[in-house]
């Protein structure tokens, strides 16, 4: 193993981590989780846990850099104890965002990934530097055509999350939140 410098990090293996069991009736609690190793740009940053942690990623605007986000976002959550449909729900979320920001920001520099857990919600924001857009309102009652090359990005976005807000400023930023299963 090689010495970590200041232009290095460590290097770090990758292994499976044990499925969580939590107690039967006791309060969830949050643990920070191991991190994985390095994943597509990824900065992995960690804060520490003190009510909630966060979880930030920059992610390259590129499709390639996907599996390796959804990969650390997915780890993190399970790291909580967050039900399995949360996490499908809030991974395929981040993703769609990211794939958005990809097609139709416009710009080169890395999407922003934000992932806050606290006891009861998930908070995802997604943040590109790119022209940013007006988004139009979404019925999630009208689901989009299966068969169109886009549009179902905001919808599940809309479906699956409990609130989604989406503004302009220098820029394209989705804010959306989760209440926990629990």
């Amino acid at each position: 193993m090689r010495q970590a410098t200041s232009e290095t990090r460590p290097e770090t293996t990758m292994t499976a981590l044990p499925e969580p069991t939590p107690e039967p009736e006791a309060p969830r609690s949050l643990r920070p989780v191991p991190d994985p190793g390095p994943a597509a740009r990824s900065s992995g940053r960690e804060a520490r846990c003190q009510g909630g942690c966060t979880l930030s990623l920059s992610v390259a605007p590129q499709a390639s850099a996907l599996p390796a986000a959804r990969d650390k976002v997915r780890v993190f959550l399970r790291g909580f104890a967050v039900p399995e449909r949360d996490v499908f729900d809030v991974v395929l979320c981040m993703e769609e965002a990211c794939k958005n920001a990809i097609r139709f920001s416009g710009s080169e520099r890395d999407i922003d990934v934000t992932l806050g857990v606290s006891r009861a919600d998930v908070h995802l924001v997604i943040r590109d530097h790119g022209s940013g857009f007006e988004p139009r309102p979404v019925d999630v009652s009208h689901k989009p055509d299966p068969f169109e090359q886009h549009g179902r990005g905001l919808f599940l976005l809309h479906a699956l999350m409990d609130d989604v807000r989406i503004r302009r400023d220098r820029g394209a930023i989705v804010t959306a939140r989760r209440h926990i299963a629990g």
